[in-house]
């Protein structure tokens, strides 16, 4: 994502996502699919970093999520988000399914994002995703 420096950036999450799991911060304004998956990219790994050990915290989640181990937290993000096409499925599947249409509008006042954001940690992030992973593996 482009440097986040000198920009307000707002609670967003798309209509029809659990915000615990897709909530992120974005520019205000209008959001695209492409950006709202690199910031969703962007909370991961700092979820990541967050952890007393990443590298464990990483471990734990590439199993449950299915993919690869990232290198380092800095590259969770993508290893989680960008390259699992299962969950984008999932998650796109359901932004479809309400006819959720990209762009979307960023605004102020996302209370439910805003909340996400402060209280979901890594670990219930990777609850959250794997089982839309599981879920969408079943259809």
């Amino acid at each position: 994502m482009a440097s986040r420096k000198n920009v307000t950036l707002v609670p967003f999450c798309p209509e029809y996502v659990d915000p615990e799991l897709g909530s992120v911060l974005v520019p205000k304004g209008e959001v695209s699919q492409a950006q709202w998956w690199e910031a969703l990219a962007f909370r991961v790994a700092e979820l990541v970093s967050k952890e007393h050990d990443p590298q464990a915290a990483m471990y734990q989640a590439a199993r449950a999520l299915g993919t690869g181990l990232p290198d380092d937290p800095q590259e969770a993000g993508a290893m989680f988000v960008l390259s699992n096409l299962q969950l984008k499925n999932a998650l796109s599947h359901q932004a479809n399914d309400h006819s959720l249409q990209f762009p979307a509008k960023a605004a102020l006042g996302n209370p439910s994002a805003k909340q996400a954001l402060k209280e979901v940690d890594l670990q219930r992030w990777v609850e959250l995703a794997s089982s839309q992973v599981s879920e969408s593996s079943l259809e």
